[in-house]
């Protein structure tokens, strides 16, 4: 038996006291030996890779590793965590998880010193030989063969180690990239940046264009009279938008704008003033038949006149009465789309428009009207009529509208020159509506161009809104000559593709040109395609921005991060770019041509509608078109056919034969006359 002295008896006994409970841990059955410290063992190691990589949370591993190696005597975390410039909040969440990391390392250290330690005094008591009597569990504890349990401790901590990279290989990493791209892009966000920057490219998802502006635009007419201006809408900072009346009177307008954002609200307000406040002429050309824009007129221009052309509505006006020769002529050519375009159809046209001069020479009084003009085109030879038949039976279906049914009507001289409203309400679908349109928009340009001293008329404002049911190669061969004649056009429009519906005998560059050489202030609502967007962003003119550009990195995760650091670099724009031109509100306008591009609203003035008297004339006697021909019509002159030789064109006459009577003393038909 040891004999054991003092210090001996002292340590066996502290041990067997105090470590035993610890040591005891290596008693328990080996699976719950190796379960346990699996569990120690992956919680460790997956608590320090989480703590460690949230202690940079954000921070792009690129920009980290730039700064150390940049250092020669190395970086302190405290500075590490500060490359980016993080809020406080992030900041301190990060020292947080910092903490976190040291703490869990400090306390894995004590564990692992206090275990081996725990083991080497059963070691050394092994070797010292433990007291037999004190407890047999000791003896257990020190025997040789056991090993302490050591193997399935080493395997527990093994099997843990391996399972916490593969967590963190399935789920960890991605959710640590997840999250350090959250914080990556709130930091970008949050940054403060600095003023000198010159603005920005647009992204249209963040675009915001704030509340509409409602106002009443019958409150502005007064001061906008008082500084002899037109008040058009508020611009973004509320002030009133006015144009001087000397501009105004000689400036063309062109306003686009998709259906319903605004194009006759703001044509509208301008007008009205226009009429009311300065004694102007207005003729709005409503192909639409708008829903409010005829009883503001009525509600606020003492001289208003209302003309319906559709069909059904009682006959109102004769726009070809009082015409001279040349001007029947170009009014037929312009309604009819008769004008030659430098292609195949122009063969065809040419003996079209040759009809259309003989039938213009039978009035040489002036005292045509819609069942004359068609009496006379029944009387043209048969030759003539076979070759101009598609214009002759445009004309038949024109003379069927109940509008034209009158000698007289609305006089349109009087109105253009003496001041007041006519409202024309057409048709966009009715194509002997639209030709109608044509000829009376033709004839209100050339009423205009026939003034000799247009400084003791009253100023004339044209509106027209939808243009491809209006224009005619004669009228924009006109938009350059209005102006000086004391008038001036408003134009409206949904898009760059209307010039290329304004007829056949238009071309698409010619009309396109006409306009936008003559239109030299423009108000854009929201375009629809993006070409018309593009155009319109063009007009506002380009500015300086800056542009960013920013180092990312792929990182943890396959996520991408941003770096910190920022290079400007100056690009253009235009002021008000695509986006901003195809997503503005119904009311936003755009404003070019009065000084720098501005943004603009624009609010409609209110009004109850209710019903509007037409302005009824003495109707016709009703004829039918081809029965005329055999009753008592008036009749047309007769032709003079001795210039068909001159002009190379016999029309089925022979040289020196004599021509067929064109109209018999019996109210016969001639015998060149088709008969149907």
């Amino acid at each position: 038996m040891h004999d054991f002295n003092l210090i001996e008896r002292w340590y066996l006994n502290f041990t067997s006291d105090y470590l035993f409970p610890l040591a005891g841990l290596v008693y328990h059955e080996w699976y719950k030996l190796f379960v346990l410290f699996m569990f120690v063992a992956f919680w460790h190691q997956l608590g320090r890779v989480v703590f460690q990589n949230l202690s940079y949370v954000g921070l792009s591993k690129a920009v980290l590793d730039a700064a150390r190696k940049s250092s020669e005597t190395g970086i302190s975390y405290s500075q590490e965590s500060k490359l980016d410039s993080p809020p406080r909040a992030i900041l301190a969440r990060r020292r947080l998880y910092r903490y976190a990391f040291s703490s869990l390392g400090v306390v894995t250290l004590f564990y692992v010193v206090l275990f081996i330690s725990v083991l080497c005094v059963g070691i050394g008591m092994d070797m010292v030989g433990a007291p037999y009597d004190r407890n047999d569990s000791i003896r257990w504890l020190f025997l040789p063969w056991n090993n302490y349990g050591a193997a399935w401790i080493v395997g527990g901590m093994l099997a843990g180690k391996v399972l916490s990279r593969l967590v963190r290989f399935m789920w960890v990493d991605a959710w640590l990239g997840s999250e350090d791209q959250r914080v990556n892009a709130q930091l970008a966000a949050g940054r403060k940046k600095t003023a000198q920057r010159k603005g920005a490219l647009t992204d249209v998802r963040t675009l915001a264009f704030g509340e509409r502006v409602h106002f009443d635009p019958l409150e502005y007419f007064a001061p906008a009279k008082a500084r002899d201006s037109v008040f058009l809408g508020l611009d973004e900072q509320g002030e009133p938008i006015y144009i001087a009346r000397d501009i105004w009177k000689k400036t063309n307008i062109q306003i686009l704008g998709v259906p319903g954002s605004g194009k006759s609200v703001m044509a509208t307000n301008a007008l009205v003033q226009c009429a009311a406040g300065y004694g102007d002429a207005v003729v709005y050309f409503d192909p639409k038949n708008d829903e409010f824009a005829p009883h503001v007129f009525r509600a606020h221009c003492d001289r208003f006149q209302l003309v319906d052309l559709r069909k059904g509505k009682p006959a109102q006006i004769n726009p070809f009465g009082g015409v001279s020769t040349y001007d029947l002529e170009n009014l037929l050519i312009a309604g009819f789309n008769l004008a030659e375009n430098n292609d195949l159809a122009d063969f065809h046209k040419v003996n079209e428009q040759h009809a259309a001069k003989l039938i213009a020479r039978q009035f040489p009084g002036g005292d045509a009207n819609i069942s004359s003009i068609l009496a006379a085109a029944h009387q043209l030879p048969d030759e003539l009529k076979k070759e101009a038949k598609g214009f002759i039976r445009k004309l038949e279906n024109v003379a069927e509208l109940s509008a034209l049914q009158t000698a007289g009507g609305v006089n349109i001289e009087a109105v253009l020159n003496g001041g007041g409203v006519l409202y024309i309400v057409g048709s966009t679908e009715d194509e002997s509506v639209i030709r109608l349109q044509k000829m009376l928009f033709a004839r209100c340009v050339q009423i205009i161009n026939g003034r000799e001293q247009p400084t003791q008329v009253a100023p004339v404002n044209l509106m027209v809104d939808e243009i491809k049911y209006l224009l005619s190669k004669y009228v924009v061969n006109a938009l350059g000559t209005v102006r000086s004649k004391g008038a001036h056009l408003l134009l409206a429009h949904q898009s760059l593709g209307d010039f290329g519906q304004c007829g056949a005998d238009l071309n698409p560059d010619f009309v396109r040109t006409g306009i936008t050489d003559n239109t030299p202030i423009r108000w854009f609502y929201r375009a629809s395609n993006f070409e018309s967007a593009e155009w319109a962003s063009q007009q506002t003119g380009e500015i300086l921005v800056d542009t960013e550009r920013r180092k990312v990195s792929s990182e943890r995760g396959n996520v991408e991060l941003v770096g910190h650091d920022v290079q400007l670099q100056q690009d253009k724009r235009y002021l008000f770019d695509t986006n901003i031109i195809q997503h503005m509100p119904d009311g936003f306008a755009v404003l070019t041509g009065l000084g720098t591009a501005k943004q603009a609203f624009t609010h409609h003035i209110a009004v109850t509608p209710a019903p509007i008297a037409l302005s009824e004339a003495v109707a016709l006697v009703k004829h039918d078109p081809i029965a005329a021909l055999y009753d008592d019509v008036p009749d047309a002159p007769e032709f003079d056919l001795s210039d068909y030789d001159a002009i190379g064109m016999q029309w089925g006459v022979d040289a020196g034969e004599k021509p067929a009577e064109a109209h018999t003393g019996e109210n016969k038909p001639a015998s060149g006359t088709v008969q149907e």
